[in-house]
């Protein structure tokens, strides 16, 4: 049984091109509004512009501002029941605290201009979810939160980003940059000139690093991997053994005094540990 259309009932108005406006309402309204249950929208415009100086002409503009109200009225509402929602998640204090704006999609605004890697890495250390030991206990991928270089020190996001000796000479290159800011977790995670001038100073400290290990006797092709031919002269004096170890495996590879690559042998060393 086809479903009736929508019923218009027609006021009294007292414009003499009543009939075009009436079709011109039908049409636009019924294209937007598209289902006979919200109808009452299209009685509502129609009645709104009784009062007013409507034409054929300016009738375009005021159903627009109505429908744009309509939308801004359903964005408004969701808006609200979505900050509801995130008031009630378990990382809100901890996102507030960095961005109070979050909610307001400043971090779309924030990175739209970065690569994907720099997002990503900026997302980790927001929510905590980067592959730092306190993280990586909770999921049960290590033994202990504690971090390598200081003994009963969860390894957490302030802590290595701020605390951790093993990345001073990093965090001075960093700081120098950022000035006294430089210790604000949310100035550095939040302001885009902070970021922009953090990676920069990483960058350049990286190459820095590079240039001086790089400098070094038998490292001139850091960070790529030795030449086969310095592997091979160095067998003139005899076998040379590499020794591999992992928290997965340990094993040797050895090269003969030939110096054959086909010659090479792969030792698995099961009974070895990385402790040892």
């Amino acid at each position: 049984m086809e479903t009736p259309g929508p019923v218009y009932e027609r006021p009294s108005l007292k414009w003499p091109v009543w009939d075009e406006v009436w079709a011109k309402v039908r049409a636009k309204v019924w294209d937007r509004v598209g289902h006979p249950s919200l109808t009452l929208k299209a009685s509502v415009v129609v009645h709104a512009c009784n009062d007013q100086d409507v034409t054929p002409g300016n009738l375009d503009l005021t159903l627009k501002t109505r429908y744009d109200a309509i939308k801004q009225a359903h964005r408004e509402r969701t808006h609200a029941r979505w900050a509801k929602v995130w008031s009630t998640s378990p990382r809100f204090q901890h996102i507030q605290h960095i961005d109070p704006h979050a909610i307001k999609r400043s971090f779309l605004k924030l990175t739209s201009s970065f690569s994907k890697r720099l997002t990503g890495l900026l997302n980790g250390l927001r929510t905590r979810h980067l592959p730092l030991n306190q993280h990586l206990f909770r999921l049960t991928k290590v033994d202990s939160p504690d971090c390598p270089y200081c003994p009963q020190t969860d390894k957490t996001i302030p802590h290595y980003l701020f605390e951790c000796p093993q990345y001073l000479a990093a965090r001075q290159v960093i700081s120098q940059a950022l000035g006294r800011k430089s210790t604000s977790l949310s100035h550095i995670l939040a302001d885009l000139d902070a970021i922009n001038t953090a990676q920069s100073s990483a960058t350049k400290y990286k190459g820095s690093c590079g240039s001086w290990i790089r400098d070094l006797r038998a490292f001139s092709r850091f960070p790529l991997h030795a030449l086969y031919e310095d592997l091979q002269a160095a067998t003139c004096h005899g076998p040379v053994i590499i020794l591999i170890a992992s928290q997965y495996s340990c094993s040797a590879i050895v090269v003969p005094a030939s110096g054959a690559s086909g010659d090479l042998r792969h030792v698995p060393l099961p009974s070895i540990c990385r402790s040892r």
